[in-house]
């Protein structure tokens, strides 16, 4: 049995939901439709719907068309060797199959049973390896990403014949953030590959546009129904009735040419029923004939049979040793199986090996229905049953649904306390949080662990009331339970989860109180846990002003990560670690520490986990300040390249900040206003904490400023809710440097001074330094502006004191022509008084840099001469693009890593542009490429 499942992730991978049905019978040639599918191949049709109730051959249809078309069969991955008959010349596709079920509106289970078909389309299996550990990457990235990933590997993997995906019962699917990737799937998947849906109702996809651009083929109930015709070849051919003329076509009438309805009335003939009678005795909806119909069938099979149909009717696929476990000891499932095969008693093979079954779906739900009415005593019983066949077998995620449909609370609590863990590290919160939800309260209670890990999945998905109200709760149920040393463990889990929601809500006391209790109870071995704690506890540090704890805190959190193998923690404490030393101004040591980062996460290929993501981020900023633009771009370029690829709302908003000021310091003011409102709008849009949007409101501020658009920044002040006498939050420090400087703009300089002085009081005594430059740069220019020219010299100096040792550059150019002159009228003073002489060529430097910034660097991807030489062929687009990353010295994993593909993808792409350039190496290939004119 265990042949038939695959390890993937923490859970096996059933194979079953990706082999297509194999046909089980003679069957109705339908020439009709799979032409009409055959069309929508030919025709390059994006999507091939078949969309109708359930009974009507769906199915059937395209598993029949995938093994009857000489254009599908010969490449099909679950096909045998027919092809070796078909013309050489006809250029066959490929075919992948996944059967849908409501577990897979989890995203991250989605995905991974779509990259296992995929995977029989196109690629390498190592490349395919490389491409699912996207999915051990927490949070999960974005499913548009992870879509592209594997749209950039078949996309250069495969030849250009066709490929079809077939997406099996689609209707299933309530996950609207499938429907939106599976609509960018159809906009950019490569021309070769098409997709078919099978559905009982219309998918949520873009089908009127695919409708209108000519990129859909449809194929609906009333396509499906059995003409006449047919219908006489299925009764007579396949089922072998013996029928007058009169009788098929009252048939065909009674049941619309409905398949499923033909097929039960002809099971019945079979066994003796009299077929005028039966004509007579139903009529109705589809339904109501099904349910008459099965009750035909049902009382003309044997009763071993009656009772293997009702048992097993509740399991969405068995096999035999699933079905012996549901069954009387009696009753032989094995051969149970093979006589409903005989009969095409509605039973449909998953694998090749004829091992794993299902029921036709509208035939299930009868049974079921049919077992409920008569047997409802049993129905518990045979859940349970199966559900300690799944547990047994590792079948995780069918153990706890069957469970918890059979109201086994109990049973499903302890296996979801079992893999709550695991799951929450591979991105399944989707799934726990849906699991969690079908649990009584009284059940949580008693498994007060559970309404914690309720709140860590609440708190990934940034629904932070609710992560309070389940955190709430745990303490609640905590209180119920008996002194011992499982209740002082749970309660140093209820003080870490308790922490992570308190950061998470900008609470500081709370997160140190409950993070310092969870540090003095949980054991030494727990090293995890403690380095998770140490890290929220080392924020709130860093935004309460006691930065050296917080550095504390952070190197201990890498040190206890690095010793579990934790690289992901490891890279946030780098992370966190360098940001505390750039708050105290110390850009060296940060920028040190960064790259110290940058190098751990690309000797272990971690560069696309959020806490290198964030290395890249605050390095940049150290450049920026350095005014380094050109080093801080290609770091801007990879945090919006990675952040938008995995999905990092919070580091794409930075991402767009940062872009908008490198474009706003190279003078093109208007792309930057346009960048910065795409970072509000997305940190509106995803209500992210204000240590992440507050810097993006800040900048907008300023750009408004420089543009002249003061009523624009007054109206942003006055509903800012911020002025002198409010508390000095650490994440809004931008934002009060941004008020102060419109208040200055208003012509109101003795508001601005109010607030800078408050602000820079209160960063100096935290140690801030960083905002403490900032702000009496700024207050410099107030007291210039309120014409009290020595405190604005004193100001300036001692501004200029503080920055000169980590060469600060950027802030004094960001504030214009004002600080320009203010500059030059203190280096003139200031020449000849001995306390200002180790200012002098840091002032030279600064007032220098004040010249127009040069041009921005040529874009690095040059077209190709239209005129090649004759004997070098043009590249492809991607080719171009990998010349370009070996022209700036990346080896094959960075570029793999920067393009999202496996590295074996780019040594082909190397080996065709070798072949192009008629050379051998790397070094031989740039020299051509450079006569060529493809690279400078």
């Amino acid at each position: 049995m265990m042949s038939s499942v695959t390890a993937f992730r923490a859970e096996p991978l059933l194979r079953t939901k990706l082999f297509a049905p194999t046909h089980h019978g003679a069957w109705v040639p339908r020439e009709r439709l799979l032409e009409r599918l055959n069309d929508g191949l030919r025709l390059g049709h994006k999507l091939i719907l078949v969309s109708a109730p359930p009974g009507f051959g769906k199915t059937t249809l395209i598993s029949e068309w995938l093994l009857q078309s000489p254009a599908i069969a010969a490449h099909s991955s679950w096909q045998s060797n027919v092809q070796d008959a078909l013309p050489s010349s006809i250029r066959h596709p490929l075919s992948a199959w996944l059967a849908l079920d409501e577990g897979d509106n989890d995203t991250a289970r989605f995905m991974a049973y779509l990259y296992a078909a995929l995977e029989t389309l196109g690629g390498q299996k190592a490349e395919w390896h490389e491409l699912r550990e996207l999915l051990k990457i927490s949070p999960l990235p974005g499913v548009e990403t992870l879509l592209v990933a594997a749209l950039n590997l078949l996309q250069s993997d495969t030849p250009p014949a066709p490929h079809v995906l077939v997406l099996e019962d689609y209707h299933v699917i309530h996950n609207t953030e499938l429907h939106r990737a599976l609509a960018y799937w159809l906009d950019h998947a490569p021309p070769a590959l098409h997709l078919v849906i099978t559905s009982r109702a219309d998918p949520s996809l873009p089908l009127a546009r695919l409708r209108a651009r000519m990129q859909l083929t449809e194929v609906r109930a009333a396509d499906l129904r059995f003409t006449p015709e047919e219908a006489a070849s299925f009764l007579q051919d396949t089922m072998g009735l013996a029928l007058t003329p009169a009788q098929i076509a009252a048939l065909e009438e009674r049941t619309e040419g409905w398949v499923a309805g033909l097929q039960l009335a002809a099971l019945s003939l079979q066994k003796g029923q009299d077929a005028d009678a039966m004509l007579r005795a139903f009529t109705g909806t589809h339904r109501y004939i099904m349910d008459y119909l099965v009750e035909e069938v049902l009382q003309r099979e044997p009763e071993s049979i009656q009772t293997f149909l009702l048992h097993t009717s509740l399991l969405e696929r068995f096999n035999a040793s699933l079905c012996d476990a549901v069954t009387p000891a009696e009753i032989s499932a094995g051969a149970q199986i093979e006589y409903l095969e005989r009969r095409n008693l509605f039973v449909i093979p998953l694998d090749d090996r004829r091992e794993w079954y299902r029921y036709h779906h509208l035939f299930a739900e009868v049974l079921r229905q049919r077992l409920r009415r008569v047997h409802p005593e049993r129905v518990t019983d045979l859940y349970l049953r199966a559900s300690d066949w799944f547990h047994a077998h590792a079948l995780r995620h069918e153990a706890i649904q069957t469970a918890i449909t059979a109201l086994a609370y109990e049973r499903a609590a302890q296996w979801i306390e079992a893999s709550a863990d695991e799951m929450l590290q591979m991105g399944e919160h989707e799934t726990l949080r849906r699991w969690l939800a079908a649990l009584p309260a009284r059940t949580l209670d008693a498994h007060p662990a559970l309404w914690l890990k309720r709140a860590a999945a609440f708190v990934i998905s940034h629904q932070l009331d609710a992560a309070e109200a389940a955190f709430q709760r745990a303490q609640s149920a905590l209180e119920n339970i008996a002194a011992s040393a499982e209740r002082s463990a749970l309660a140093s889990q209820c003080a870490a989860i308790g922490a992570t929601v308190a950061l998470n809500r900008n609470d500081v006391a709370r997160t140190l109180s409950l993070g310092q209790q969870a540090l003095d109870t949980l054991d030494a071995h727990h090293t995890l846990e403690r380095a998770s704690v140490l890290l929220h506890i080392g924020v709130a540090y860093d935004w309460d002003g006691q930065l050296g704890r917080a550095a504390e805190c952070f190197t201990e959190s890498r040190q206890l990560c690095e010793q579990s193998g934790d690289l992901p923690g490891a890279l946030l404490a780098i992370s966190n670690l360098g940001a505390a030393e750039k708050t105290r101004a110390r850009y060296h040591r940060a920028a040190e520490i960064f790259r110290e980062g940058m190098q751990v996460g690309a000797a272990q290929n971690a560069n696309y986990q959020p806490g290198a993501i964030y290395l890249y981020t605050d390095l940049s900023e150290v450049l920026y300040e350095w005014n380094d633009l050109s080093g801080a771009r290609p770091l801007i370029e990879q945090v919006l390249e990675r952040s938008e690829l995995l999905g990092l709302t919070r580091a794409r908003v930075t991402g767009y900040r940062l872009d908008a000021r490198w474009l706003a310091a190279r003078g093109k003011t208007n792309k930057a206003l346009a960048k910065i409102a795409q970072a509000t709008q997305l940190a509106q849009a995803h209500k992210i904490p204000d240590h992440y949007a507050s810097p993006a409101r800040a900048l907008q501020v300023i750009l408004w400023l420089n543009t002249n658009q003061l009523p624009d920044a007054v109206g942003w002040a006055e509903q800012s809710g911020l002025e002198a006498d409010t508390p000095l939050d650490k994440p809004r420090q931008e934002e009060y440097l941004a008020l102060a400087r419109v208040r200055l703009a208003q012509g109101a300089p003795q508001r601005a001074r109010v607030l800078l002085e408050r602000l820079i009081a209160d960063a100096t005594t935290r140690g801030r330094t960083e905002n403490a430059i900032w702000g009496l740069a700024i207050l410099a220019l107030v007291y210039q502006a309120q014409n009290e020219m020595d405190a604005a010299r004193a100001t300036l100096a001692r501004a200029l004191m503080l920055a000169q040792a980590q060469n600060f550059v950027r802030t004094f150019l960001d504030l214009g022509e004002p600080m320009r002159a203010l500059l030059t009228a203190f280096k003139r003073r200031s020449e000849k008084q001995p306390e200002y002489g180790s200012l002098q060529n840091y002032l030279g430097n600064l007032i220098a840099a004040f010249s127009p910034a040069p041009a921005a660097p040529k874009p690095t991807a040059a077209p190709p001469p239209t005129a090649l030489p004759e004997n070098v062929e043009a590249l492809t687009d991607r080719e171009l693009q990998v010349l370009h990353l070996v022209a700036q010295g990346l080896a094959d994993k960075q570029i793999a890593n920067q393009l999202v593909v496996a590295t074996g993808t780019v040594k082909r792409h190397l080996n065709n542009i070798y072949g192009k350039l008629g050379v051998n190496s790397r070094t031989q290939a740039l020299a051509r490429a450079r006569q060529v004119g493809w690279i400078e």
